[in-house]
């Protein structure tokens, strides 16, 4: 019943395929939400009222100027800037870090190597997912309008595509910034980057589309 609801979701709600390429921003954070099937649309499958609730009890955020805020502060610096001497304090052996050991221990049960992700060097994918997160849940609150959204992916795509290779890459500064900067079991985060970055539960923009199509 709830696959079947999801895939007529996604079916009234897809987008043309320039749009659908920049739907990869975002991906792995919104697959932490929603469904990974539901993270090919731009429309957020969900209330709009439970939408709005999830956005103020993580972020802070009440309305279109709190989100603009948001997303503002993130592309700033976010914590790319912030933990920048952690994630080379916990990569040079000077400290340690339980939340990047365990990323690193359970990394190949969902598909990456310790190696891989010991070798990333950057954690700007766990701000500029995070960018394009906020912005599309922005939309399913009705805080920020569809164009308003499709802009913001469009600057960022030339970020990320001047930074990252790939997918798998770019997965890989996520799963190491969200364990520098927010701790916590590794789980959902993994599995929702495994799950993009595989299909197994269905087409994902990561596998649909190169992240050098952006």
């Amino acid at each position: 019943m709830f696959g079947r609801k999801v895939k007529a979701f996604v079916a009234q709600n897809r987008v043309s395929e320039d749009q659908e390429k920049l739907l990869g921003l975002g991906a792995g954070i919104v697959g932490l939400a929603l469904p990974s099937a539901a993270t090919i649309v731009l429309e957020w499958y969900g209330k709009p009222k439970y939408i709005a609730m999830a956005l103020r009890q993580a972020w802070d955020i009440t309305d279109a100027a709190s989100a603009r805020e948001t997303i503002s502060r993130l592309l700033a610096g976010g914590h790319r800037v912030k933990f920048a001497d952690a994630l080379e304090a916990v990569r040079s052996g000077r400290t340690t870090n339980e939340a990047y050991a365990k990323t690193l221990a359970d990394a190949e049960r969902h598909g990456f190597t310790s190696a891989e992700l010991e070798a990333c060097d950057t954690i700007s994918a766990w701000d500029y997912d995070r960018v394009a997160g906020v912005a599309r849940q922005a939309h399913g609150a009705g805080y920020l309008a569809a164009d308003e959204v499709w802009q913001i992916l469009g600057d960022l795509a030339p970020v990320v595509r001047g930074e990252f290779d790939d997918w798998r890459s770019y997965a890989a500064s996520i799963a190491v910034g969200r364990a520098i900067c927010y701790g916590g079991d590794p789980f959902d985060i993994l599995f929702s980057l495994e799950t993009q970055l595989t299909a197994k539960n269905g087409d994902t923009p990561w596998t649909r589309h190169p992240l050098t199509e952006l």
